[in-house]
Formats: C-alpha cells, structure tokens, sequence
C-alpha cells in the first residue's frame, strides 16, 4: 500500500468514525445521566465529612460549603448539557427514519397557505438539511458537556492537590497554619487564569506580560488537567465567533455564581423583615431533633423547641477537625496519657469535656457527659444531661464555645460558636416526671 491508498484509508476510516459517533455518545450520555442523578446525596455525605472530620481548611468559614455548592451547581449544569444532548439526538434519530419514508420534494402547495408560512414549511420538510444542523448541534452539545465535566474534575483535582499540600504543611509544620499570604497568591493565580479563560487567551497575547504569565499558566493548566480537555475549548473558540464565546462563557460563569450562592445560602427569603444576621433572635430548625428533617447541626442541638421537664439533653458534635492542632494541647494529651497510659478512654474523654465549652444563660455547664454516635444524624459527639430544675418557666439559651490553647501565655481562651434557645414550660417550682424523650441515641 502506497502512501496516497494509506491516506485515504485512513481518511475513510476517521469518516466511518465520525458517522458512528452518534451510538457512543447516546451510550456515554445514558450512562453519565445515570450517575449524575445518584451523585447529590454522595455530595451531601462529601459535605458532611467536610465539615466534621477533614482538615481544618475545609470545616472552618465556608470553603466545604463552597465545595458543595460548586459540586451541585456543576451537576445541574452537566445533567442539563446531557439531557439537551438526548433531546436533540432524539429528533436526528426522528429525521433519519423520515428519510428512509418521505423524500424532500413533497408538495406542499396542497396545503394553499400564505406565501410568509409556506416558505418556513418548505425548509423544515428539507429533512437531510435538518439532519446536518441537528447533528452539529448534538456533537457540540455533547463536547460542551464533556467539556463542562473535565473542567469539573479539574477543579475537584486542584483541591485534592491544595488540600494534600495542607496537609503535609500542617505535619511538618503544625504551629505555622497561618495560610492567609498563600490563600492571596494562589486567589491572585486563579483569577489571573480565570480572566485569560473567559477572555479567549487575552493576557497571551500582551507583550512582555505573557513571558511573565506563562510559568503560571502551564503549572495551574496541569493541576486543572486541561491538557486533557484544552482543544475542545480551543476548538470552539476557534470556530465561533469571539462576541459569541464570550458571551456565552460571561453568561456561564454568572448563572453558575448565582447558583452556587443560591445553593451556599440554600435559597433564603427574601422577607424584608426576617433577622438574618441576629441568630440570637432565631429559632433553626437544624438546631431542634424533632425539626431537623435529616439536616442537624454541626455544632449543637437538642430535642426540641419547647422543653416541658427538669433535664435538658443537649447534644454536642464532635468533629475531628480539632484534634490534632487544638484538643490535644488544650488538655496536654500527649504528656498526660504518658503518665497515665492506663486510663486513656477517660483522659479523652476529659479532653472533650475541656475544648467543649457549655453554658446555660451565661452560667457554665457542669453536667454528666457520655460519648456517643447518634445513628439519626450520623454524628459523633458528647450527650449532656443537664439539670434545668432551677430555671424559671420561659425563654433560655444554651451557648456552645470551644476552649483553645495560647502557647505563648500558657492559657486557654474561649471563642463562641453556636446558640439554641428553648422555651421551658414549667416552672422550677413545679415536680414533674421527664416527659420529653429523645429518641435512641
């Protein structure tokens, strides 16, 4: 075979390709759906451990929040790329079987519409026409999708890497966890990267600049993984008009930023006069066993809104976020357990007793603790028994700090976390039995 039969062998070959992609696809669509409608609840368990037992850059402010937000909102905007896809692959399919009954020339004079909706009809009955626009169409919707998930996955990789970098950080230097000049510059990389992305390769094309971005440019590229996805995006922005790209990519980054804060603020009212800010004035349902409907507090609850006995039990979450770095000094733990190695279960325990931080309308807590996992909210934590007895009937609040460890002074300081208030409806003089239960811890 010379070199001109291998040319159009091969030419042959990737025509053959190109016409049968359409199976594959549907395939690979049906399957990607599939799995996309299953992946929120693995999302919210993601978000969970986050926020109960990863390092302490996720769990601390709102950057696992963040994470699940952009996760979710990514998943819609795959599931609706995908399903787009379908649907038109859908009326193709309809317009290649039309071929094989009807011809082009159909005669549409029988109908004796007006010229204005006669010449609509007659492009639309030009099925081989429809065919061709219907299956660019699809195949772009199809690499945009695809396109939208790789970049997913590139992100989802750049925080594996972040989280992984934190982490060795933390082990070899534990009492240097300040990141805020690292947070800046790798803010500053991002959008940098982020503007030349929507700006269809601006900054690479500005003299003297572009030498200064490019090391920039091939580290974030590798850690986002667009090599494996980049002629895609080249690919569109290389056959479309620039106005249009941008456009769609400005609009894209938009409805994804709304969606995420939509998503990260879980939709709040727009009432003009609910008090937002002031939680002391508020009642959370996560807050309340009986109203959390399977989305508890990561902090603090108890059964319910109105208490009508002598013994409050408040349920403290656990997370192991603060171990490391923050309950082992604040009890010594590791001196202590050399001294005492046989009495390990009740020196934990007493650690937990000292980093968490009770009190009841300012007064401090002192209650028998046992530690628990509630099968209810999957949560580990500490389940206090506290004697209300004395408190009048009416309005109280229970307040949940942390106790951390200052090296430098030797001391302990407690910084607030969490408040649930609760509404007593007996008085401190009346004897009654305990008539509120929670359920099985």
């Amino acid at each position: 075979m010379d070199k001109q039969e291998e040319y159009f062998d091969k030419k042959n070959w990737l025509q053959r390709l190109q016409e049968g992609s359409w199976e594959p696809e549907i395939l690979i669509s049906g399957i990607v759906l599939y799995g996309l409608f299953s992946m929120f609840p693995v999302v919210d368990d993601l978000g969970h451990y986050l926020k109960n037992y990863s390092l302490s850059i996720f769990s601390r402010g709102t950057t696992g929040e963040s994470i699940v937000a952009l996760l979710k909102t990514s998943l819609g905007w795959l599931i609706a790329g995908f399903v787009s896809h379908l649907l038109f692959r859908s009326v193709w399919a309809a317009y290649i079987g039309l071929t094989y009954i009807y011809d082009d020339q159909t005669n549409v004079d029988k109908f004796k519409y007006a010229p204005r909706f006669k010449k609509g009809i007659v492009k639309q009955l030009n099925y081989r026409k429809q065919i061709i626009k219907l299956e660019k169409i699809s195949s772009s919707l199809f690499a945009l999708s695809f396109l939208i998930f790789m970049n997913i996955l590139g992100i989802t990789f750049l925080v594996l890497v972040i989280g992984i970098g934190v982490y060795i950080w933390i082990r070899f230097y534990p009492e240097r966890t300040d990141f805020s000049i690292f947070t800046i510059i790798l803010n500053t990389v991002l959008i940098t990267y982020l503007i030349d992305y929507l700006s269809l390769g601006l900054l690479k094309r500005i003299p003297y600049f572009n030498k200064l971005y490019y090391p920039f440019y091939k580290l974030i590229s590798w850690l986002l993984l667009s090599p494996l996805y980049r002629n895609i995006y080249y690919g569109f922005i290389a056959h479309h008009k620039r106005w249009k790209v941008i456009s769609f990519l400005v609009l894209f980054v938009m409805i994804s930023f709304v969606a995420e804060e939509s998503i990260k603020g879980k939709l709040r009212s727009d009432l003009i006069f609910r008090p937002h800010g002031g939680k002391k004035f508020v009642m959370q349902p996560l807050h309340y066993a009986n109203q959390a409907n399977g989305d508890y507090s990561d902090y603090i609850w108890i059964p319910q809104r109105t208490i009508n006995s002598n013994i409050l039990k408040a349920f403290v979450v656990h997370r192991s976020t603060f171990e490391e770095n923050d309950i082992k000094k604040v009890c010594k733990f590791d001196r202590i357990k050399k001294k005492y190695p046989q009495k390990v279960d009740s020196l934990k325990l007493d650690c937990l007793k000292q980093f968490y931080h009770l009190e009841l309308d300012k007064d401090k807590v002192n209650a028998p603790v046992y530690y628990t996992k509630n099968r209810h909210s999957d949560q580990d934590g500490l389940l206090h028994y506290i004697d209300i007895s004395h408190l009048e009937k009416g309005k109280h609040e229970l307040r949940l700090y942390y106790n951390f460890y200052n090296e430098e002074k030797d001391t302990t300081f407690k910084r607030f976390r969490s408040r649930v208030g609760f509404y007593k409806t007996i008085d401190k003089t009346e004897d009654k039995t305990l008539q509120t239960e929670f359920n099985d811890q």
